[in-house]
This record gives structure tokens, sequence and C-alpha cells, in this order.
């Protein structure tokens, strides 16, 4: 997500991505490739992924985006985020997507 919190526009992350989509296309990877995504749209994805993924599956992730630790868990902070939201640690859970250990 190039547009973090605040509205902060960080274009190497959309250049990132697609170059990563790309080389992976490229190999054959079938490619999912969102761009600027809010938590919705994320969520979303990660729902298709996990619809799709078959046992014995290669699959790769590429988060080219803000992020932010807190408390010790990773958040991945999608596009549009508004700066202040992520000024507590109480709001991350409904503002920014969480990886968890699987």
């Amino acid at each position: 997500n190039a547009q973090g919190p605040g509205h902060v526009v960080t274009h190497v992350c959309k250049d990132d991505a697609e170059h990563v989509a790309k080389h992976l296309a490229d190999l054959s990877f079938r490619v999912t490739l969102k761009i600027n995504a809010d938590r919705i749209a994320m969520l979303q994805a990660v729902d298709q992924l996990r619809e799709e993924v078959m046992e014995g599956d290669c699959l790769v992730v590429y988060f080219s985006g803000h992020a932010r630790r807190v408390g010790g868990v990773d958040y991945l902070v999608p596009a549009n985020c508004p700066a202040d939201a992520l000024d507590e640690e109480s709001k991350y859970e409904g503002v920014a997507v969480r990886l968890r250990e699987q």
C-alpha cells in the first residue's frame, strides 16, 4: 500500500508490488495484485486466498507497504488509514490487519 497513515504516499511500495507481481507471473505463478487496498479489500483478498489455495500449492504472499508492531503483534496498515487511528494500541484491531502465526 503506497497510501499509508495520514495519506502519506510512498510510490516505491506500488512499484515494488508491480515488479514482484510481474516476476512471479513470469515464473508461471497465478498472481492477484492489490494496489492501495483498504482494510476490507485486504481481508477479502485473504478470504479469497483461503478458498483457492490447495494442499501442495506453493504460496507466496508479498506485501509492500506500511506496517507496525504493537505489543509484539505485527499489523499491515491499509491504504487511507487515518494517522490518528494508530496512536493507541487498542485501536489497531479495528483499523489494521493483524498478522498471526499459524
